[in-house]
């Protein structure tokens, strides 16, 4: 089964490429080569080390946590929790080879554990039970976050709670921040039925700046309380809390451009090499530039392509 499983994995390598053509796979590709180098420079200091292998176990987190074929591995291979652990360890090849050849032991023990938790304690959760607690505040013109929180409710709360019971240390918020704003920023990867945005009745431009202030709304109003408690017992340092929010802020506007951009209805974003540029940028600041440009190239090629559908409310 485990043949078959790496023969999935390996069409399924192909059929991307293919989807994103020759340009933007020699881009992605251009892309993930220098990542990868920078992860494995990274390691060259103990302190780079450390960064980059909390990097390293957030990204895995976030991504286990969202995997849609945990439950299809579970029923078809029996070592399933083995199988990710490995795909896992194959992605931090990087990062596991320079903290070898760098020799930091310690940290790659660490790293390589907490890959191991993750896969056996944070599985993915699916409530039924919270629509009257959360999702039936929020509009339901936004039905990309009523599906959100139905499926991240447990690591959102989570986060949340944690977040504000150890927010005497400087960096407890900051990186609330950052976890709320890389879990909901997920939450644009498909695209709606033709109908749903039809039902706005307004023009692309309309349309879009109503999805980004709805989008930036939606993320900020749980924040409040975070932050406000953050800029009261850190006065001093309230910069760790401001810039990373208003990163995230630009990430979400980045993401739903990028959406609009490649949008077909009712399929998954065509941008999602792009959208995940984003997301690494928000772990790996020098990409903001390139990500700086591709929002003001989307910004205009979200609206062009949005006329073919919404070309009654010009």
């Amino acid at each position: 089964m485990i043949q078959s499983i790496l023969l999935i994995r390996i069409k399924q390598t192909g059929r991307i490429i293919n989807d994103l053509g020759l340009l933007r796979f020699l881009f992605v590709a251009f892309l993930l080569t220098n990542i990868i180098f920078l992860a494995y420079m990274a390691t060259n200091n103990h302190d780079g080390s450390i960064i980059i292998s909390l990097l390293a176990a957030l990204s895995i987190f976030l991504l286990h946590i969202n995997r849609s074929d945990t439950k299809f591995l579970k029923t078809q291979v029996d070592k399933y929790t083995f199988l990710q652990i490995t795909e896992y360890l194959i992605c931090l090849l990087p990062v596991l080879l320079g903290l070898t050849v760098h020799w930091e032991p310690v940290i790659l023990l660490l790293l390589v554990s907490s890959i191991v938790i993750i896969t056996l304690i944070a599985r993915p959760f699916r409530l039924k039970t919270i629509n009257f607690f959360i999702q039936k505040h929020i509009p339901d013109s936004n039905y990309e976050w009523k599906a959100g929180i139905r499926k991240n409710f447990y690591w959102l709360i989570l986060t949340w709670v944690s977040s504000i019971t150890t927010c005497f240390w400087l960096g407890s918020i900051p990186v609330a921040i950052l976890i709320f704003g890389l879990i909901t920023v997920g939450f644009t990867g498909k695209n709606e039925p033709l109908q749903y945005i039809l039902s706005f009745e307004k023009p692309p431009l309309l349309f879009v700046k109503h999805k980004i202030s709805a989008q930036l709304i939606l993320y900020t109003i749980p924040l409040i309380p975070l932050i406000s408690l953050f800029l009261l017992l850190h006065t001093g340092y309230w910069y760790l809390a401001v810039l990373p929010y208003l990163i995230i802020l630009f990430i979400h506007t980045y993401a739903i451009l990028c959406k609009y951009s490649f949008y077909t209805p009712n399929t998954r974003s065509g941008g999602q090499p792009f959208n995940m540029l984003g997301i690494i940028s928000v772990l790996l600041p020098f990409l903001l530039p390139l990500v700086i440009i591709l929002t003001i190239r989307f910004y205009f090629r979200s609206i062009q392509n949005l006329k073919q559908y919404l070309y009654d409310y010009h």
